[in-house]
């Protein structure tokens, strides 16, 4: 976080277990009010989230991640 501002925000990065045949569908919310969350990038192996903190004041933020794979490349 860079305290001298009123923004607080944290990349965090999911790894998959088991990486997906392509990349995955990505629906990220935050469940904290004052917290935003973004998906700055999705791979087939990865998600990286961008979380950030509207409320000038440090939190934890509850997020609800949801990650639809597909393990073959003709899937739908």
């Amino acid at each position: 976080c860079d305290w001298s501002s009123d923004v607080c925000s944290s990349d965090l990065t999911l790894t998959f277990a088991k990486p997906f045949a392509r990349p995955p569908v990505v629906v990220a919310s935050s469940l904290t009010a004052g917290a935003v969350v973004q998906i700055a990038s999705a791979t087939a192996t990865a998600c990286q989230l961008l979380v950030t903190d509207l409320s000038a004041v440090a939190l934890d933020a509850d997020l609800m991640v949801i990650v639809q794979g597909f393990d073959a490349v003709d899937e739908y």
